[in-house]
């Protein structure tokens, strides 16, 4: 029954969250199953392996704040599927993955530092202000409410999975991605801020894309679904469709809504379609108007 009391205490007193003595956190920290670890003279805690306060614990407690301020924790960080609209306790480092998906949370003022991989899908995002500045590994951070990749990190290991979102161009994202960028389900209209290098494929379908210009060229595979760009991509065969969209940017084929037939027969010249390539089929495409 005390731990009862002491919670209706703390949630009512949000801004002093913490407990303030040394067996508190000690109780605490055990009662939630979470070993090896050393509790500072200020009560802060760091702990030599896991820590897992989420959905997933055997000693799951749905938490709407985190009662004690860690520092380092020297393996993974799980805090999702809980009630959180801050991220204030969570430690400075994180050794391995850090995940808060799945709470309530509008900001990631409060995240640690360093981490080696980072999820915050399935929340009310509304900016990255405050997320580490470089993971090694994945980020995740789709199902939220951003419109804008600004704040974010400058580099990321593996993949970067943006889906779901309001974004409306990629302004922000890293300079270069070595897995799978994922951004399909916004509302994009450019690509603008698209990274130099993307290791692995690059899904941007569900969106409202006219164009491709700035998109890497270091991309292997495209999918592009239910854009209005994709009626003209689906007539070039899938071993073209790189170079397509190459030659489509290089010769400037797309303006302003207008496709310029010299253009494009460039081209396709280029990859050996000028030919090959049904004509009539441009003059039944719904996005774009045909310039002769």
């Amino acid at each position: 029954m005390k731990y009862l009391k002491r919670y209706k205490i703390f949630e009512s007193k949000i801004d002093d969250q913490f407990f303030k003595t040394y067996q508190e956190t000690e109780n605490w920290l055990n009662k939630r199953n979470i070993h090896n670890f050393t509790i500072n003279d200020d009560l802060t805690v760091h702990v030599n392996g896991d820590v897992n306060l989420s959905e997933n614990s055997i000693m799951y407690e749905l938490l709407d704040y985190i009662p004690v301020q860690f520092e380092k924790v020297y393996g993974g960080f799980y805090c999702h599927g809980n009630n959180l609209k801050s991220l204030k306790g969570c430690p400075k480092h994180v050794s391995e993955y850090f995940n808060c998906s799945n709470n309530r949370l509008i900001s990631l003022e409060g995240c640690p530092n360093e981490v080696e991989a980072f999820f915050c899908s399935h929340n009310n995002l509304i900016s990255l202000k405050g997320c580490p500045k470089i993971i090694q590994k994945d980020f995740e951070f789709d199902n939220n409410q951003l419109i804008s990749l600004e704040d974010g990190p400058i580099e990321v290991g593996e993949n970067y999975i943006c889906n779901n979102n309001q974004l409306v161009n990629l302004k922000g994202s890293p300079i270069q991605i070595n897995g799978d960028f994922i951004c399909y389900n916004n509302k994009l209209i450019s690509l603008e801020g698209c990274p130099n290098k993307i290791g692995g494929y690059l899904d941007f379908s569900n969106n409202n894309l006219k164009n491709l210009k700035n998109i890497s060229e270091n991309v292997e595979n495209l999918y592009f679904e239910n854009n209005p760009i994709s009626e003209l991509l689906n007539l070039v065969p899938g071993e073209n469709l790189k170079n397509f969209v190459k030659y489509l940017n290089e010769y400037d084929v797309i303006q302003n809504g207008n496709l310029i037939l010299d253009r494009l027969k460039e081209a396709l010249y280029m990859i050996d379609m000028q030919e090959s390539f049904d004509y009539r089929k441009l003059y039944i495409l719904n996005n774009y108007k045909i310039i002769d």
